[in-house]
């Protein structure tokens, strides 16, 4: 008798868990996002043929959208302003330049600070090349993950950044987070081919002013192994001439030492 009683209890809750008992899911791992392309295109308002570098910047991001960031960044030889024109160098930009190296043409950019095989062991790659390298760093599964959040205060143009890093693997080569700000929308002069010459009114984008960090990236000393957690904070007053609306935060993990490689990056907008 007891024995169909348990057969009976049994069988009412076993149907009692198909009508009602959620399944539960295996556990996945998370999400590892794709890679995000970092271009930094080195170029100056006297440069003539930079505006088809940054147009073609324009064109490519059209097709990759958030996951290709753009950094311009006015220093070298070109970068010298105009009578009565903002100079649009800064001492970091000049930095980065030193740290990756002279371009031997104009318009020029580096990819992902990466040396590809067929560029003569070189960072900087002429805009012929820039297509084809974003799209193989496009692909490549990162190796970390970084997220940003932001608390701006506009009335005192206080910023504050906080960034995650989580590596995906376990890596044993020493990194560096770098963070910085862009403008975009900024009106000034720029040369342009003939029959235009210069313009008073080009719309400079992705200007590089200001890094926030090291402009060679602040070490990370923490224990980069997979899913580790590493936080980096920072603060800053947003100086005055800078338009809040259009600029953007960009933070980028590369490696330290000859290979400089950026790993992962993130862009968030800086006011909303």
């Amino acid at each position: 008798m007891k024995n169909i009683f348990y057969i009976l209890l049994l069988s009412i809750l076993i149907y009692s868990c198909e009508q009602k008992c959620a399944v539960i899911p295996p556990l996945q791992p998370p999400s590892v996002g794709l890679k995000k392309v970092i271009i930094e295109e080195f170029t100056g308002v006297r440069c003539v043929n930079c505006p088809d570098g940054s147009a073609e910047i324009e064109n490519l991001k059209t097709l990759y959208n958030e996951n290709l960031i753009a950094i311009s960044i006015h220093a070298g030889t070109f970068a010298k302003p105009y009578a009565n024109q903002d100079d649009y160098s800064i001492q970091d930009g000049k930095d980065i330049l030193a740290f990756l190296g002279d371009p031997v043409g104009y318009p020029a950019a580096v990819i992902d600070r990466k040396v590809f095989p067929d560029n003569g062991g070189e960072l900087q790659t002429g805009r012929n090349q820039w297509a084809g390298y974003i799209s193989d760093e496009s692909k490549i599964t990162p190796k970390v993950s970084i997220s940003m959040s932001k608390t701006y205060t506009e009335s005192n143009r206080l910023l504050e950044i906080t960034t995650n890093v989580v590596p995906t693997e376990n890596i044993s080569e020493k990194l560096a987070l770098t963070v910085l700000i862009t403008e975009d929308s900024i009106i000034g002069k720029q040369l342009l081919p003939s029959p235009i010459g210069l313009k008073d009114d080009y719309v400079h984008k992705h200007m590089l002013r200001d890094v926030v960090s090291n402009p060679t990236g602040d070490p990370i000393n923490e224990v980069t192994s997979k899913g580790n957690i590493i936080t980096k904070k920072y603060s800053l007053t947003l100086p005055s001439n800078f338009v809040d609306k259009h600029c953007h935060i960009i933070a980028f993990v590369s490696k330290v030492g000859s290979v400089k490689e950026i790993l992962q990056a993130e862009e968030i907008k800086l006011s909303n």
